[in-house]
């Protein structure tokens, strides 16, 4: 990611911390927290991703790619990478006490830099719960071929 690219990503993300509306914050429980995970990727609201995602987050894409919380969430708001069909959700959680693993895989399609994406995800998400509630710290996924 070219350094202006980076730029851009850390202007957005303050800036949606400064949009957030008082009232939001991490859920109190992780059920509600992958809700709302989902819920907002679809939307691509940027408030709501700043409130659900750890400063320390990382992200492996499908693609390869890594990603922390401001270049994630820019992907999304910016809408390079979209949600527009979503599955019913199988998943399971272990809970380790703060921190909870949640796994799963559900149908989903979207757009990926203006390409068409389609087919089954398989993903693990972890949650850290800290004084606000739940937020996601690491998210790993890969889509399955049809």
């Amino acid at each position: 990611m070219t350094s202006r690219r980076l730029l851009l990503a850390a202007t957005l993300v303050a800036g949606f911390a400064s949009l957030a509306p008082a009232a939001f914050s991490a859920p109190a429980t992780v059920e509600a927290a992958e809700k709302e995970w989902y819920d907002a990727l679809i939307a691509a609201d940027g408030p709501r991703l700043e409130a659900l995602i750890a400063d320390d987050f990382a992200y492996q894409h499908p693609t390869g790619n890594t990603y922390g919380k401001a270049a994630f969430i820019v992907e999304f708001v910016s809408r390079n990478v979209t949600i527009d069909q979503l599955g019913a959700v199988e998943r399971k959680v272990r809970d380790y006490g703060p921190t909870v693993v949640v796994y799963g895989a559900n149908p989903i399609g979207g757009m990926l830099s203006g390409q068409r994406y389609a087919g089954t995800i398989r993903w693990v998400n972890i949650w850290r719960q800290d004084a606000a509630g739940w937020r996601i710290v690491h998210r790993n996924s890969q889509i399955l071929a049809p």
